[in-house]
């Protein structure tokens, strides 16, 4: 059975692990305020939330924040339905990256994989359009 890992009380690591990676701070913060990223409890890994359509949490991917050492942690999150990928962009390098995913995936017997792409270049541009409209009461 599918179960998101406890969340942390802050995300500091998962926010300094990622801007190192060269992420925008605003970008980060839109996913943590979307819920589709957070820092867990355990280990301090970085979460990223796969949804339905209708924004059920049904799959998720943790990646570690510390990896000084070589490759760090990667692992999925026991249950989850990989039809319902976490993903970033909804420019070209996205949508290939998708397919090859989802091809991937297909290959191994998940017979609908799909994409549900933000509005938008990326989330980060439908996550800033979606707090505009909100602030102005839509």
């Amino acid at each position: 059975m599918f179960a998101l890992p406890k969340a942390h009380t802050d995300c500091r690591r998962v926010f300094a692990y990622l801007i190192k990676r060269g992420i925008s701070r605003d970008v980060v913060a839109d996913f943590i305020r979307a819920g589709l990223l957070y820092e867990s409890a355990d280990y301090h890994n970085a979460v990223f939330v796969g949804r339905t359509a209708e924004g059920k949490p049904v799959n998720a991917y943790k990646r570690g924040t510390y990896d000084r050492n070589g490759i760090g942690f990667k692992g999925d999150v026991a249950g989850g339905d990989k039809n319902c990928a976490f993903c970033l962009d909804n420019d070209q390098w996205g949508r290939e990256a998708t397919e090859r995913l989802c091809a991937k995936y297909t290959a191994l017997g998940y017979a609908t994989a799909s994409r549900f792409p933000p509005k938008g270049k990326d989330w980060a541009e439908y996550a800033q359009t979606k707090q505009n409209c909100q602030s102005r009461g839509r």
